[in-house]
């Protein structure tokens, strides 16, 4: 069962994606028109006035007139080409959460730190954007998308270190930042 909330988000989500649709329409070539508004309005009120009864018959219309005047145009030719477009930026950024996996860490291990980007879906953001942070190394989660990015700690000295984690952020995704410790061991 949906509850009403979430209807009512959909039927939002509904009308949003209508109004975008109906946005996209294409120019009408080869003939220009303009159309011409006569609108006429007139109101007659006819009030005769008698010391023993009063009465007013207001009367009112309105009709208005439209004209369209086509005017023709000039015949197309063929050396128009056509031009791209850039894919239009989404009006809100979609907010994201950076968060790090904290914890202990050996210099000596094979476990890498890792960081992860997520929007409140929870699937990972991988290829948008740039994740650093204030120490250690940041290098790219790779192609697998299994984490965002990971922490070289090679560069630490052991004990425990508060670092802040930062992503830039892109077109589609907006920026976040958080700070967290880890604890280097040697």
């Amino acid at each position: 069962m949906i509850n009403k909330s979430r209807l009512s988000l959909l039927v939002v989500a509904i009308v949003i994606a209508a109004i975008l649709i109906a946005g996209c329409s294409t120019q009408n070539q080869g003939s220009n028109q303009t159309a011409s508004t006569n609108p006429s309005a007139s109101t007659n009120p006819s009030a005769s006035t008698n010391p023993s009864t009063s009465s007013a018959s207001p009367t009112a219309s309105a009709s208005p007139t439209v004209t369209p005047t086509v005017t023709p145009s000039p015949s197309p030719t063929a050396s128009a080409s056509p031009t791209a477009t850039s894919t239009p930026t989404p009006l809100v950024l979609i907010p994201t959460n950076i968060y790090f996996a904290g914890g202990e860490y050996s210099k000596s291990g094979t476990q890498q730190p890792y960081i992860n980007v997520a929007p409140a879906s929870g699937i990972l953001i991988c290829g948008h954007g740039t994740v650093t942070a204030t120490i250690g190394n940041v290098k790219p989660g790779g192609n697998d998308c299994f984490h965002t990015a990971y922490l070289d700690i090679s560069s630490l000295n052991p004990g425990t270190h508060t670092l802040t984690l930062s992503y830039s952020g892109d077109s589609t995704y907006k920026s976040s930042q958080s700070t967290t410790q880890i604890t280097v061991t040697a």
